[in-house]
């Protein structure tokens, strides 16, 4: 889904992912699932007389449908009586002004979904098909302009919609999700529903990510929308990393291998819940396009040069399952890729009575990462 390079450069010839990351407030809508009742970090931007949105699946409207990711996600509905619902959350850093940024989620409709018609004071489906708008905005619930809007979402299994959007009026630190009618047509003002799951990172693109999407620099970036999964054949192209990394002959000391494997830390991408993101990548030498974790395999690249040594992985984090989840997704990353690489490298948990005061090898702080030559 999300589209890097990664390049070597001449002074360290290094592993290098580009993109700023910005990510939303609980991007993964997780919360205990119930009836009007929106996920935390969330905020209600629908009419005041109106419910808000839900976290899902509510087996009260009768919405079964297994989360995406995690353990629920936000529904919402649009009305017969011209109103819809709509949420938004604060972003960690801002959409800056004239930058175009990667992002996407997954989205579907629950087949069923019983509620009450406002306007005929009686139980009705919200069956309908919807649209969804993504405002960007400088305060709570602001809808200073439209970054992009999907096609119509008429389908019942979780598909992943990928947009590149760029600001264009402002710079903006809140994100509004809308969803709204299939038209903007009073004929088409239906009870309708869409379910929202697992919104990824911005990514930010390098001079508009032309070189990597082919947009021409006269194309309306809002508008334009990728389904990936649905099409992922012939989307493999566009969302490959192409992974060139250096000859083993430069990892000849430690401060190499140090800058190398701080900057691969602070690349390894983790969902919300703490599962690695896995991505289509290709080695520079290579016509075969890999499934799987770009970041890991550039690791245990790095360490195979050592093969003699003894690693292990630190993961930090303040939240515990998190902490545990990271740790079983990057060991079941490591251990896949042992067939290609002799490396001798364990993944754990932080243990403050083993690891406080440690003299870690290298670490990337923010990614709560930290390894350690036993």
């Amino acid at each position: 889904m999300l589209r890097a390079f990664l390049l070597t450069t001449a002074v360290l010839a290094t592993f290098v992912l580009s993109g700023q990351v910005i990510t939303m407030l609980n991007p993964g809508f997780e919360g205990e699932p119930k009836f009007s009742t929106i996920p935390p970090s969330w905020m209600n931007c629908g009419p005041v007389n109106e419910s808000p949105p839900d976290t899902g699946p509510v087996a009260a409207f009768q919405v079964s449908t297994v989360p995406y990711e995690g353990n629920s996600y936000m529904g919402m509905v649009t009305r017969d009586n011209n109103t819809t619902e709509s949420a938004c959350t604060y972003l960690t850093e801002v959409l800056k002004q004239g930058q175009c940024y990667q992002f996407s989620l997954a989205v579907a409709k629950s087949g069923t979904y019983y509620s009450v018609s406002r306007t005929r004071k009686t139980p009705a489906r919200y069956n309908n098909p919807t649209r969804l708008k993504i405002w960007g905005g400088v305060g709570q619930c602001g809808r200073e302009e439209l970054l992009a809007e999907s096609p119509i979402i008429n389908h019942e299994d979780w598909q992943v919609y990928t947009f590149i959007i760029k600001p264009e009026m402002a710079s903006y630190s809140v994100i509004t999700l809308e969803a709204c009618y299939p038209k903007d047509d009073p004929a088409f003002f239906t009870n309708g529903n869409m379910l929202l799951d697992e919104a990824s990172a911005f990514i930010m693109l390098p001079d508009c990510g032309k070189e990597a999407f082919g947009i021409d620099q006269r194309s309306n970036l809002r508008k334009t929308v990728i389904i990936t999964q649905t099409e992922a054949p012939s989307m493999m192209e566009d969302n490959t990393i192409y992974l060139k990394l250096p000859p083993e002959s430069y990892f000849t000391g430690a401060e190499p291998l140090k800058i190398f494997l701080s900057n691969v830390f602070s690349d390894i991408e983790q969902s919300a819940s703490g599962r690695l993101v896995g991505k289509s990548y290709q080695l520079d030498d290579e016509k075969e396009v890999r499934t799987g974790y770009p970041s890991v395999h550039a690791m245990l690249y790095a360490l195979n040069a050592y093969p003699g040594e003894k690693w292990e992985l630190v993961v930090f984090d303040r939240n515990t399952e998190r902490q545990r989840q990271r740790v079983i997704s990057l060991s079941e990353a490591v251990n896949n890729g042992q067939p290609h690489y002799v490396v001798d490298c364990q993944v754990r948990g932080y243990d403050a009575a083993l690891d406080d005061g440690t003299d870690w090898f290298c670490m990337s702080v923010n990614n709560g990462l930290y390894l350690i030559k036993r």
